[in-house]
């Protein structure tokens, strides 16, 4: 075999093995009304949150988010979505406890054996719906904290939850998510909003098979 024949050959080799290699998502929610119709329930910790928190979705993205409810006041626009059309709006005020929480109830657990992380896209639009952490908390799988890049106001950004982590704290990945929530601790204010869309898991990629080297 020519050098230059073998050496095309290794390039379409680590081409396909880059595709190969990708890391694999599993959609869980993008808030949209189809959610709602296949049994999700999402909304807020009545017991330990301010009974004036709201939870709306789905929100279409462009629109007043006022326009579905007047407590949101004025001026504030549901952002693009990430993922299909809606988003899930998350609004406090008057919250003293310094955390706001969103829940998610799944009628259908889903499956986490095959995976390794779970992401959600967060979009705050003021300063004052910075919290100190996020975190998110699912029966056994006890608490996780999120890691994000640098937040900036007015744009989206991932959260991911690495569920290896869990072996850190002496905990086992359990086999489904069950009743799951996503807590923004340390909010500096007591009020603020968020937006969140496209929560999802994600499966680490296939191991790459050894090199081999061929001999001329």
């Amino acid at each position: 075999m020519s050098k230059k024949l073998s050496l095309i050959l290794s390039l379409v080799l680590v081409l396909a093995l880059a595709v190969s290699a990708s890391a694999e998502e599993t959609l869980l929610a993008s808030y949209e009304k189809s959610d709602a119709a296949a049994g999700l329930k999402v909304g807020i910790n009545k017991a330990s949150n301010s009974p004036s928190d709201l939870v709306i979705w789905p929100m279409l993205q462009g629109k007043d988010a006022s326009s579905y409810n007047t407590k949101v006041g004025p001026g504030v626009i549901v952002p693009s979505a990430t993922d299909g059309n809606s988003v899930l709006g998350l609004f406090w005020t008057d919250e003293s406890s310094g955390r706001v929480d969103l829940q998610h109830n799944w009628t259908t657990p889903a499956d986490l054996v095959k995976n390794d992380k779970i992401l959600i896209d967060v979009y705050i639009p003021g300063p004052n719906g910075i919290p100190g952490t996020i975190e998110l908390w699912d029966g056994d799988l006890a608490w996780l904290l999120g890691h994000h890049d640098l937040i900036e106001t007015g744009k989206w950004f991932t959260v991911t939850f690495d569920l290896n982590e869990l072996q850190d704290i002496g905990k086992r990945k359990t086999d489904q998510l069950q009743f799951t929530t996503i807590y923004f601790m340390g909010v500096p204010t007591k009020d603020g909003k968020a937006f969140f869309d496209n929560l999802r898991l994600e499966s680490a990629p296939p191991a790459e098979p050894a090199a081999t080297e061929e001999k001329q």
